[in-house]
């Protein structure tokens, strides 16, 4: 059975949910911080998976495709953004040095 993953919130938002929920103190102002503390977790979770996935993925069609989808729901427009050749042509360069100082080849 796989572990159960953690959630973690403010504790302002904890404690906005602890009145509204077991106090029942339902008033708008505390109803309106739980539901904006909520789509803003649920926007930063989104943008986590996005990422995870875009970094993590065996397939580089779904890694590209997790990269854009990053980037749009981060709102990087697209003239912004530079291309997949440009980001492999660095991530090579980068491994390749990296591998040649680990060998003790020189550069």
């Amino acid at each position: 059975m796989a572990k159960e993953k953690q959630v973690q919130i403010p504790e302002k938002l904890y404690e906005a949910m602890i009145y509204y929920i077991l106090l029942d103190k339902r008033d708008k102002e505390n109803y309106d911080f739980i539901y904006q503390g909520v789509m803003d977790k649920i926007d930063r979770q989104h943008a986590r998976e996005y990422y995870s996935k875009y970094k993590c993925d065996p397939s580089p069609e779904e890694r590209e495709k997790a990269r854009q989808a990053y980037l749009d729901h981060v709102g990087i427009h697209p003239d912004w953004r530079w291309g997949k050749e440009t980001d492999d042509e660095r991530i090579s360069d980068v491994c390749g040095n990296i591998q040649k100082t680990r060998t003790g080849a020189e550069g």
